[in-house]
């Protein structure tokens, strides 16, 4: 079996543990759990989110400075600030606006950029399945490549029997 099935059923636990216990996981340790389990439990959730918004908040600030040449430091007080702005905004009920704006703002600033720089085709298929990293770069597009790859997946665990909750199944 290969490395992201496993993962994939690891992924799934949170959420068939909801529909089976109608509890999500959280609420599942706080009744089962003393608590002094339960505060390190916490504890050790904060780190991991923490951790793994680190790729998040320095993919970010390496993008804003290749882009536009602005010191990472300040980059990176950007990204928070751009963060807060959107928490903010969240009370209008304007979420889900937002993110089809920038889902949109995304797909044309690709398609912008694989118009300008027509690739060779072959070139763009060699590099889906080989991946080559060279140059005096390479730290920040790692960087940036982890924060872009691995944050969907610890998202989900976190997240995913949140879906469960705000929808009723009937059983």
């Amino acid at each position: 079996m290969y490395v992201s099935d496993k993962f994939c059923i690891l992924f799934c636990i949170p959420s068939i543990h909801f529909v089976v216990c109608r509890k999500h996981l959280a609420e599942h340790c706080r009744t089962e759990y003393p608590r002094v389990s339960n505060f390190i439990l916490w504890i050790i959730a904060e780190i991991a989110i923490v951790a793994c918004d680190i790729p998040e908040v320095t993919g970010t600030a390496f993008a804003l400075n290749i882009l536009f040449n602005i010191p990472v430091w300040i980059c990176v007080l950007l990204t928070g600030l751009s963060t807060m702005i959107l928490l903010a905004l969240q009370q209008y009920r304007v979420r889900k606006f937002l993110i089809a704006f920038l889902v949109f703002t995304i797909a044309a600033c690709f398609m912008a950029d694989l118009g300008y720089a027509k690739p060779n085709a072959k070139e763009v298929l060699k590099g889906l399945f080989i991946l080559e990293l060279k140059g005096s770069g390479v730290i920040g597009l790692v960087i940036s490549l982890l924060g872009a790859v691995v944050m969907p997946w610890v998202h989900h665990v976190f997240f995913s029997h949140l879906i469960y909750i705000f929808f009723s199944f009937k059983m």
